[in-house]
């Protein structure tokens, strides 16, 4: 059987809720491993296609993270959220990878997949902070129909 993979998005994103938390020096001494991170908010939803997809397979997800504090954080596929959600980083200056095995029940489709994340706070009180993360490389990989 066929395989193949869907790059989801190949660049640093920043959630939370403090646009300047990764340039503060008192906190990351060591600036330039966050340089050239787009700041997203609080949440993005990211469409993505995966061609020729077999949704009665399961898929992997495969990201890296940075600077996670909390284990409220949310990320979910087509509306399911992801078993074990984003890990917390082991230390403050390390990008940390994590791998998802992502059960049939996920729904992958051949278009219009949905990758949603949401820096959430110690609360469920949307006016407090969001933890401050990084998220990139995120990539898809999945088995392909077989075409006799």
């Amino acid at each position: 059987m066929a395989s193949d993979f869907a790059v989801v998005f190949n660049s640093r994103l920043h959630f939370g809720s403090n646009r300047a938390h990764f340039n503060d020096e008192t906190i990351y001494p060591l600036r330039q491993l966050v340089s050239g991170a787009t700041f997203v908010g609080a949440e993005k939803a990211i469409l993505f296609d995966s061609p020729g997809i077999d949704s009665r397979q399961p898929v992997v997800l495969m990201y890296q993270s940075y600077g996670v504090n909390l284990t409220r954080n949310v990320i979910r596929m087509n509306g399911t959220r992801i078993p074990d959600g984003i890990a917390v980083s082991p230390r403050r200056d390390e990008w940390k990878s994590n791998l998802s095995i992502l059960e049939p029940g996920f729904v992958m489709q051949d278009h219009a997949n949905e990758l949603f994340i949401e820096a959430r706070g110690e609360t469920d009180d949307q006016d407090t902070n969001r933890d401050n993360f990084l998220l990139a490389s995120v990539v898809i990989l999945y088995k392909m129909i077989a075409i006799n």
